[in-house]
């Protein structure tokens, strides 16, 4: 996992860095004589959690991965009641990924002052 991890860092692949997170919070490992360990607790110091533009960009993949289930497509045919809909639709979808990421990063251990800018850059975007 480290060496996908590395790997991950190395070439700027911040969509697989964050299926690797997904599975590290997702699976378990079994230590002798004690409880189930996820493999976060493992990797949750390496250098690519910390690096804020994989936060960055793997969020910006998870935003475009959500819009695209839900199919949300602006068009300035519709009316002014549905476009509003549609912009309420879009900022749900943000702030819904927004709060995953949050939980992601702190429970990553993440430093609060960078969490905390990252909430601040990605509201002002949005």
């Amino acid at each position: 996992m480290l060496m996908a991890l590395d790997f991950c860092l190395a070439q700027d692949d911040y969509k697989a860095g964050s299926i690797l997170l997904n599975m590290c919070q997702t699976f378990a490992y079994s230590r002798r004589h004690a409880e189930n360990y996820y493999l976060q607790e493992v990797v949750r110091e390496h250098a690519l959690f910390q690096n804020e533009r994989f936060w960055k960009e793997s969020f910006m993949y998870a935003l475009i991965i959500e819009r695209q289930k839900q199919a949300t497509v602006f068009t300035k045919t519709l009316s002014e009641e549905a476009q509003d809909e549609l912009k309420a639709r879009e900022q749900n979808i943000t702030f819904g990924q927004l709060t995953s990421f949050v939980f992601n990063m702190i429970s990553m251990g993440l430093d609060q002052d960078m969490v905390v800018q990252f909430v601040e850059r990605t509201c002002d975007t949005e």
